[in-house]
């Protein structure tokens, strides 16, 4: 049962990680191939920067 408490939030961590790359990939794909960009790992770059984006105007609004 310990390893289930464990590996629980872990997955579920990865899980959610996976969704949102997915998610910005796709949403942000079709801007890329329009302006003629394929780079593989692109949503994965973006998903960074939008963390990194979040993170600073959290910072700048004084919420941390």
């Amino acid at each position: 049962m310990s390893g289930c408490v464990i590996l629980l939030p872990i997955a579920i961590t990865f899980y959610v990680t996976w969704w949102f790359v997915q998610f910005v990939d796709g949403f942000f794909s079709p801007l890329y191939g329009q302006l003629g960009i394929d780079i593989v790992g692109l949503g994965f770059v973006t998903s960074i920067l939008f963390h990194v984006w979040s993170w600073c105007f959290c910072v700048f609004m004084g919420w941390s």
